[in-house]
């Protein structure tokens, strides 16, 4: 039971890092507040603080 949980950790902390740089490279090529990405940007900001 604890090894699906370790999985599905591992798995969402890998999303997190993958959803981070698309939006880095987003925000070098893109205004970021025109895209989709900007909500996801915005729900991370949030939970930060």
């Amino acid at each position: 039971m604890q090894s699906i949980i370790a999985n599905s950790l591992i798995i969402a902390g890998a999303a997190l890092i993958l959803i981070g740089i698309t939006l880095a490279l987003m925000q070098k090529h893109f205004p970021i507040g025109k895209l989709p990405g900007d909500i996801t940007l915005r729900t991370r900001t949030t939970t930060i603080y």
